[in-house]
């Protein structure tokens, strides 16, 4: 009987073992790549300025005439002595769908446009003076509350690793009970 209790004393703590070796590994490797992620700094973005009515400031604009080429809106402008075109929106690319303000833009071909950048971002988009699409890239703060949320997942893949390590180390120094 002793025996038996003794067998099923080492098999168990074989599960414990084992919870264990794959815990601690998890953790070894991943704890550089955590760390790391956990105790960087939130990325500062080049955001753009925000006037005192709360509109962003257009850091580049651009103006002429929306021209409808393939599955395209382009804005058109006349530099000196050539055109210039300026990719606006667009739809059935790889992913199917559209880019860029599409349905707003694609009733008003051969009007005037003015088109304002925030770096490389879209922000407004005027057409004959009314204003047909207006976004915003996002913001430092949504940028650093997106930061915080990686890092509460992160904290909790580590609590869930060291408790697990913690509850095979107690399982492995569990005495057997003799029946």
């Amino acid at each position: 009987m002793e025996i038996a209790s003794t067998e099923k004393a080492g098999k168990s703590k074989e599960g414990y073992w084992a919870i264990l070796a794959i815990a601690g590994f998890t953790l070894l490797f991943t704890l550089p790549i955590t760390l790391t992620h956990i105790l960087r700094e939130p990325e500062k973005e080049n955001i753009c300025p925000v006037s005192e009515s709360g509109e962003m400031v257009a850091s580049k604009t651009i103006e002429g005439t929306l021209v409808h080429s393939g599955p395209s809106i382009l804005l058109r402008q006349f530099d000196g002595a050539k055109y210039k075109l300026t990719h606006i929106a667009g739809c059935g690319g790889k992913g199917g769908g559209c880019d860029g303000p599409f349905q707003q833009l694609r009733n008003h071909i051969e009007e005037s446009a003015q088109a304002d950048y925030c770096g490389t971002s879209l922000i407004r988009m005027k057409v004959s003076g009314r204003l047909v699409y207006a976004s915003a890239p996002p913001t430092q703060e949504f940028l650093n509350k997106a930061n915080a949320r990686e890092r509460i997942k992160m904290y909790g893949c580590v609590l869930v690793l060291l408790v697990a390590i913690v509850w095979a180390v107690a399982g492995i120094r569990r005495k057997p009970k003799v029946a």
